[in-house]
């Protein structure tokens, strides 16, 4: 593929995508009744995605366990500061603003995986904390939202989130941690739909691995947000 094509990045965006985006918005939000297919098994962690008719974004699954206590992987989960560590092509993450310890807004800037031809990628999403203290589980969900005082950044294409959502389940006997996270994300941009196909495939893979060599590999306390988010699942 030439560059020419990832030049195109560059130029402004078009007033006419405003349909397009809104067809596969519609697509995104359905699918619940289409079964996943897995594109991986390995190192433990198993990968699905989903073919939604009329989307050119396809919802993708991992579900792996963590080598780590829930307490562990929750503290993690809400340090943005390490965040860059563990998140494939994350660059920064931004605190915009505040409601509750559980419901905020954030600004993610992503690297891009073709730096050299296409823009970096920024989103602005609300994230919500869901305990279900019954399952001894909780709920990290996430997902675009839009505000006039957070435009687009300069020399990035704001994409869209449909859904990102992390369910995490304590194994306390075991002392580790079930995760399954879904996501589907549509980078916008001129990006050729096949190219961001490739590279989102093995997201969630990188992802998961990485935060459990994270987990095994760096000690750090507990944060005193779970305290008061979900008590019974510090340990003393």
């Amino acid at each position: 593929m030439s560059s020419s094509v990832f030049a195109q990045e560059n130029i402004a965006p078009n007033p006419m995508d405003t349909n397009k985006h809104s067809t596969i918005e519609s697509a995104a939000v359905s699918g619940d009744e289409i079964p996943w297919s897995i594109i991986s098994d390995s190192d433990g962690i198993k990968t699905y995605r989903k073919e939604i008719p009329g989307s050119e974004v396809f919802p993708l699954k991992g579900v792996t366990i963590l080598n780590a206590p829930i307490d562990k992987v929750l503290t993690l989960m809400l340090d943005d500061d390490r965040a860059p560590e563990w998140i494939d092509l994350l660059a920064d993450i931004k605190l915009v603003k505040t409601y509750s310890a559980s419901r905020y807004t954030l600004l993610y800037e992503m690297d891009s995986p073709f730096p050299l031809f296409v823009k970096k990628r920024d989103f602005y999403l609300e994230s919500n904390f869901i305990y279900n203290k019954k399952e001894k589980a909780v709920t990290l969900s996430l997902h675009s939202v839009q505000d006039a005082s957070v435009p687009e950044q300069r020399g990035y294409v704001r994409g869209h989130i449909y859904k990102s959502v992390w369910n995490f389940t304590a194994l306390q006997k075991e002392g580790k941690t079930a995760v399954n996270m879904e996501y589907q994300v549509d980078p916008r941009g001129l990006i050729p739909k096949w190219m961001v196909r490739a590279f989102q495939k093995d997201w969630p893979h990188k992802t998961l691995k990485k935060l459990d060599q994270y987990l095994q590999n760096e000690t750090f306390d507990t944060s005193p947000t779970l305290l008061e988010l979900v008590p019974e699942l510090v340990k003393e």
